[in-house]
Order: C-alpha cells, then sequence, then structure tokens
C-alpha cells in the first residue's frame, strides 16, 4: 500500500476559536495536541509505521519496538502544520 499524505490530512479547528494563541516550540521534545487531534493522529501513524507498537503503563504516547540493528527513524512520517493566513 501507497501512503497517500494528502488523503491523511487532519483538520482542526483552534482551541477556544482563537487561532492566533498558538506556540510552536521546535526545541522541545514532545508536542501538544488537543486530545480529539492527537486521536486523529495516532490513528493515522500506524500506516506509515513499519514497527510493532507497544503501549507503555499510565502512558498514552504512540510507541514502537525497532530492532537493535534497526533505524529507528525508518518510515517515521514527516508532520507539517499549516495554519490559516500563514502559509
Amino acid at each position: 500500500a501507497v501512503f497517500d499524505p494528502v488523503a491523511s490530512r487532519i483538520r482542526c479547528v483552534a482551541l477556544l476559536g482563537d487561532a492566533r494563541l498558538i506556540i510552536i516550540d521546535s526545541g522541545t521534545t514532545l508536542t501538544s495536541l488537543a486530545k480529539d487531534v492527537y486521536d486523529q493522529v495516532a490513528n493515522a501513524v500506524p500506516n506509515v509505521i513499519n514497527h510493532e507498537r507497544f503501549h507503555p503503563p499510565k502512558q498514552d504516547y504512540l510507541c514502537y519496538h525497532v530492532k537493535n540493528n534497526g533505524d529507528p527513524y525508518e518510515r517515521l512520517p514527516e508532520m507539517t502544520f499549516h495554519f490559516t493566513n500563514a502559509d
């Protein structure tokens, strides 16, 4: 199966209805998403990841087993954020 990035677009609206209140810190380890958006991402990622998923206790992260000799970044999807009137 070929991954179609256009078909995998996830649309969301700004929290609290104000699209101006957002900060993206590209230097952080984690990106926080609203739960409804995160759930959509979590459902789309398995279509492009070729690793077995595991669920760490008491966490809701997307985690996958990677072979010791494997490339941990193999087939990781790139995510691009587009903003109204900003692209």
